[in-house]
């Protein structure tokens, strides 16, 4: 009796976990943005449609519904393509605007 609840229990959480990596991958499909920052003060974007501002203090990126406002000190472009766009420095903050700046 219990190994049949105990595998019941964990055919329902690998289903849960399922469902959400599937959610995870929609929602990667409609809205085609990523981002990933590491301890070494590096910010890697997916989905970064232009640069509008660039400064050593801020970097301003438009994506597809939204502005990303990355603030700091020693900010410099490390890549910039269609596909990723990595910065590097001191960041202080990180804001995203919807609707414009």
């Amino acid at each position: 009796m219990k190994s049949g609840k105990l595998k019941n229990k964990l055919n329902n959480a690998v289903a849960g976990i399922s469902e959400r990596i599937g959610a995870v991958t929609e929602i990667n499909e409609f809205f085609p943005f990523y981002m990933t920052v590491n301890s070494l003060g590096e910010i890697s974007v997916k989905g970064c449609k232009e640069i509008t501002d660039y400064s050593e203090d801020g970097i301003f990126l438009e994506a597809s519904s939204f502005s990303l406002i990355i603030k700091g000190s020693d900010l410099r472009l490390k890549d910039y393509s269609d596909k990723n766009t990595v910065i590097l420095g001191r960041i202080f903050s990180i804001e995203f605007v919807y609707g414009g700046k």
